[in-house]
């Protein structure tokens, strides 16, 4: 799913545009359906690609598979709910986005349409059964690595909401290292000997994996 291959970067470049823009587009949505209003003036409730890709922060994406996209700003004081329930409704519709679109693309494979494959037969383009394996794939990533409880992502926002309010105030401390604790899984898995981002998000790929595409 790294390669450098042209036909890999063909797709991880269609995947990361659709799974970005989905993503945030469904945290807009949310947002201004929980009474946010300030969605519409700044631009986010559209599937444009380009109101919420960030170009530089994308392309990176399609090199290294680590990347984001614009980040989704929303106002509590907005909100028709209490402040943490509404929140975590915000936060928990990008990654269930990301599971539906796998869940979608999955149906042709489901149908037995088309195959699946993890390595392109064209190394210029992928092959459509390539394509649909890295699209998703690297939906189902998105989604799981979101829900991580670890701030600034998704799965953050989601346990805050779920937590009694004396655990919440405690856990919102961890506010302001969650970049610094995320930046380790990712390094300790990447260059330790012991990959807990791996172990935290695999198992949870792979049964959805499974659920997508059988």
């Amino acid at each position: 799913m790294l390669g450098f291959e042209l036909s890999t970067l063909l797709a991880r470049a269609i995947t990361l545009l659709a799974g970005f823009t989905v993503h945030e587009f469904a945290h807009a949505w949310v947002a201004y359906q929980l009474g946010d209003t300030s969605q519409a003036s700044q631009g986010r409730l559209t599937l444009d690609p380009r109101a919420h890709i960030i170009p530089w922060m994308y392309l990176f994406a399609v090199i290294t598979g680590f990347g984001m996209a614009k980040p989704v700003t929303w106002y509590p004081g907005l909100l028709r709910m209490d402040v943490r329930k509404g929140g975590m409704l915000i936060a928990v519709a990008g990654p269930i986005s990301n599971v539906l679109m796998a869940l979608l693309a999955g149906i042709p494979v489901r149908l037995g349409l088309l195959g699946l494959s993890s390595v392109s037969s064209n190394q210029f383009f992928p092959s459509p059964s390539y394509l649909l394996y890295i699209f998703i794939l690297i939906n189902l990533v998105m989604a799981v690595f979101n829900m991580i409880p670890v701030p600034p992502l998704d799965g953050y926002r989601v346990l805050l909401g779920l937590l009694p309010d004396s655990l919440a105030l405690e856990y919102q401390r961890l506010e302001q290292w969650g970049m610094f604790i995320l930046m380790g899984l990712i390094l300790l898995g990447s260059f330790g000997p012991f990959d807990v981002l791996g172990l935290m998000i695999g198992p949870p790929i792979r049964l959805l994996f499974h659920l997508a595409a059988g």
